[in-house]
């Protein structure tokens, strides 16, 4: 059984200035709005959160963009509506980091850096999930996608303050490299997390398989919950839930659907492009 990171679903429109065009709606039981991007669909769905997500609030937390040419990127972020939190700081890394809220409320990191590989111009980072107990819904996905889990440690200090716009912050962070795309998790020990309803921005993750029964049992024995698997023309789907309570949408699609695949994505290897770029800066 294979599982990838197909796309990311979105409440409200697509932020204008993100490197996607829109390609056929997918019929899998219930309609599949979609945008491709280089390494990364986006599913924007009806409706639009109420107010702006705070940063540091559990659930998936933000899309992060990434690019060479920060400043272009930025003001093209800008003339569509989004209100960026801070300049770009540096965190001792070699790149740039930015967080914004769009013109939905939803949350994006911007990330920048001179290494970076040139084409594409723009593409998605990673999707990061904001946890209480981030190691072991990190664990989760590692053991889910069969990927690495890689630490991070803990951070805070005035600069990730200004990033986040909030005071002071102790999170620490785990991450999990699939075969194409990245996942973050953060755990905020401060400031205290809000209570809201996380779905209102990012209702889910959606994750491509070849099977979805075999994917589904992996997800409840690894401490998710899985829903009823529903038929259409381009497939099969069926809704999931991480141990978190964030929600999965697993897709199977049918022969004549593939143009809407994970394969079909133009720039699936941008991941690896960035990691070789950053080997060769040293």
């Amino acid at each position: 059984m294979k599982l990838d990171i197909h796309h990311l679903a979105l409440a409200g429109p697509v932020q204008a200035g993100f490197p996607v065009e829109p390609v056929p709606t997918l019929d899998l039981g219930e309609a599949l709005p979609l945008a491709r991007g280089p390494n990364l669909y986006l599913a924007p769905l009806p409706g639009a959160p109420a107010a702006p997500r705070p940063v540091n609030a559990p659930g998936i937390a933000h899309l992060c963009v990434q690019a060479r040419n920060g400043e272009a990127v930025r003001m093209a972020l800008e003339q569509g509506g989004a209100a960026f939190l801070s300049p770009p700081v540096a965190l001792g890394t070699g790149y740039l980091y930015a967080y914004a809220h769009d013109a939905a409320g939803r949350l994006f990191e911007l990330e920048t850096a001179p290494f970076l590989p040139p084409s594409p111009p723009v593409w998605f980072g990673h999707v990061a999930f904001v946890s209480p107990d981030a190691d072991r819904l990190a664990r989760f996905y590692a053991d889910l996608l069969g990927a690495p889990l890689q630490a991070g440690g803990r951070f805070r200090g005035r600069r990730f303050d200004q990033v986040a716009g909030l005071e002071g912050i102790n999170l620490e962070a785990f991450w999990v490299r699939a075969e194409h795309f990245t996942l973050e998790f953060w755990r905020y020990h401060a400031p205290p997390a809000p209570a809201v309803d996380s779905a209102a921005w990012h209702p889910y993750l959606g994750l491509q398989t070849d099977s979805i029964e075999a994917a589904l049992a992996r997800i409840e024995a690894l401490g998710g919950r899985s829903g009823a698997v529903l038929t259409g023309p381009d497939g099969r789907s069926a809704r999931a839930w991480d141990p978190d309570g964030n929600g999965l949408f697993l897709i199977e699609l049918a022969a004549g659907a593939q143009d809407r695949s994970v394969a079909a994505l133009g720039h699936r290897d941008a991941l690896q492009r960035v990691a070789d770029a950053r080997t060769a800066q040293g």
